[in-house]
């Protein structure tokens, strides 16, 4: 590979990505640094799949943990609209909202729309205020087992 091969792939990746690689000991304009770029890119694609499943155990466990609950004490509301949201939740439910009716139209299901929740929103959901009595829709030490 020539160098100026090299400069242009180091320029398209971008030099600040590439320069964590220089920091693990890669010398700076050089094809082991491209490789190890490379190479860590494919190790980490591993573990994408995972990843993944688990974001979707997650979000569907608590979705059908928390629906049956809420449905039974407050019939006819949705949980992810009655439970407390940090500012950031709010913001993504609502564009998940957006994006699941411009996908699906307004007569979209709760799967459509739990489907379209970013995982941040999930892991905001195993916060400690959600278990908190003070908190009228507190609700992990009823579903903690589902």
């Amino acid at each position: 590979m020539s160098e100026e091969e090299l400069l242009r792939i180091i320029n398209n990746i971008s030099k600040p990505r590439i320069k964590t690689y220089e920091g693990l000991g890669f010398p700076e304009k050089d094809v082991d640094l491209i490789s190890a770029y490379f190479a860590i890119q494919e190790i980490s694609s591993h573990f994408f799949v995972p990843l993944q499943v688990l974001e979707i155990c997650l979000r569907n466990s608590i979705n059908n943990a928390l629906t049956p609950l809420f449905e039974g004490k407050w019939p006819g509301n949705k949980w992810y609209n009655l439970v407390q949201l940090s500012d950031e939740s709010k913001k993504t439910l609502l564009s998940a909202k957006k994006i699941t009716k411009a996908k699906c139209g307004e007569a979209y299901t709760d799967d459509d729309l739990i489907s379209n929740l970013m995982l941040g929103f999930w892991v905001y959901m195993l916060d400690s205020q959600h278990r908190n009595n003070q908190n009228p829709y507190h609700f992990w030490q009823y579903v903690l087992d589902d």
